[in-house]
């Protein structure tokens, strides 16, 4: 007997006799006492409210005793607003053709253009529609590959790649999709995740990649990334000195800079954690020669490492950054992430090799220009940032102590404020 779409359906999420609770792992029955009222719930707010005593399946009420009530084998799960527009369209055709997918326009072209000359060449009397293999169809992140089959006659097309590759291959394996490279580019410049942008993709009825794949091609990204950034500040500096040059200074390397610290969170006032909240703090410096700024410098600290966490929730003794494997800190957990006279340093004497700084400008309530300092050979001119030192003047100001007389009005504390700024 062929069994109807609702009764195979009803087969697979019914309750069996004698069957096993997916949560405990126990065989229960249910209740057989006639004095009791019986209910029969949906799946999900049975599973959700259902508990064994003694193996028997019973509900319990606020003070923690059972209820009055029987619980019996629950009803599938209604049907909510998703279900209800997940359904439309034709039940023959595959769910995938109910999707949205990015296909280059020209390979979808020439995907139908060739299958449809090879259909009417091989099977020249069939009649029948080219539609897309779908149950066949082949993901690659986001972009997809893709075979036309035939309505009525065997027919199969060959498969085509609906998405640009890129030209450059090392290694074994398939080439990557630069559709997949572009969407990691630009997650890199927005502060949207991978599992946001998949979120994004799965309410637009997009099928999003799969979540491990894009961070590992996150990782390879971020790579030649750096790289990049490295070698442009490289030119950068190589460029100044060459102007410096060619303008006629007398000493080609020197450069005035500025830098500055910046953190991934607020520094202090968190209710987060008693110790510094700031995880990562990023060190740039800008060349002042120039009016248009350009970056010669940076260093990043960071103290999160993703695998040293994982060992040390399961009890292994591991330190960062020196335990074994790949280790994404630089820094230790108990080093202060505030020490801007370290980042300093280190970018100091990272661009050593091809400038030499001769003044720099920074904030004043930091310790960034003794940084500097020490990874300098010479002296070097320290000059104060205006907003910086604006700020700490009106703070002090604000805490002298004036006499009686010299704020008068209901709202001292607002007229002492103006007065300091």
């Amino acid at each position: 007997m062929v069994l109807s779409k609702r009764q195979a359906h009803l087969c697979k999420v019914w309750f069996k006799k004698g069957c096993v609770s997916p949560k405990k792992g126990k065989t229960v029955d249910f209740p057989t006492v006639d004095d009791k009222k019986y209910v029969r719930l949906e799946k999900k707010a049975f599973e959700s409210r259902v508990h064994i005593t003694n193996n028997v399946l019973t509900f319990k009420d606020t003070d923690g005793t059972d209820a009055t009530v029987s619980a019996l084998r629950p009803r599938p799960n209604a049907s909510n607003v998703v279900d209800e527009y997940s359904g439309c369209g034709d039940e023959s055709l595959h769910a995938y053709l109910y999707t949205n997918k990015l296909m280059v326009q020209a390979k979808v072209q020439a995907l139908f253009n060739s299958s449809f000359k090879k259909h009417r060449h091989d099977k020249p009397n069939c009649e029948g529609d080219l539609n897309f293999d779908a149950a066949n169809s082949v993901r690659w992140g986001m972009g997809w590959r893709e075979r036309l089959k035939c309505t009525k006659c065997s027919y199969m097309s060959d498969y085509h790649n609906l998405y640009e590759e890129v030209e450059n291959k090392k290694g074994p394996g398939r080439r990557a999709a630069k559709v997949n490279i572009g969407l990691q580019l630009g997650l890199c410049t927005t502060p949207i995740s991978n599992t946001g942008v998949r979120r994004i993709f799965n309410n637009a009825n997009i099928i999003a990649p799969n979540q491990a794949a894009m961070q590992r091609l996150s990782n390879k990204v971020n790579e030649k990334i750096q790289s990049v950034n490295i070698r442009d500040m490289h030119e950068q500096r190589v460029t100044i000195v060459k102007e410096n040059a060619i303008i006629g200074k007398k000493n080609a390397k020197t450069v005035n800079v500025e830098g500055d610290s910046c953190y991934n969170n607020p520094m202090f006032n968190s209710d987060s954690t008693p110790f510094q909240a700031g995880s990562i703090a990023t060190t740039t410096f800008c060349e002042n020669n120039t009016k248009t700024k350009k970056i010669i410098g940076v260093h990043i600290a960071n103290r999160l490492c993703t695998i040293g966490a994982r060992l040390q929730n399961k009890g292994n003794n591991v330190v960062c950054p020196n335990h074994k494997g790949h280790c994404s800190a630089n820094m230790s957990e108990s080093d202060p992430i505030g020490d801007e006279g370290r980042w300093s340093e280190i970018v100091a004497r990272n661009i050593s090799n091809e400038v030499q700084v001769t003044g720099y400008t920074g904030d004043g309530d930091s310790r960034s220009h003794a940084g500097v300092s020490k990874a300098s050979e010479h002296p070097i001119l320290h000059f104060k940032d205006i907003r910086h030192l604006g700020n700490s003047l009106k703070r002090v100001v604000y805490a002298a102590s004036f006499s009686s007389n010299m704020f008068k009005g209901s709202s001292n504390a607002n007229l002492k404020n103006r007065f300091a700024l």
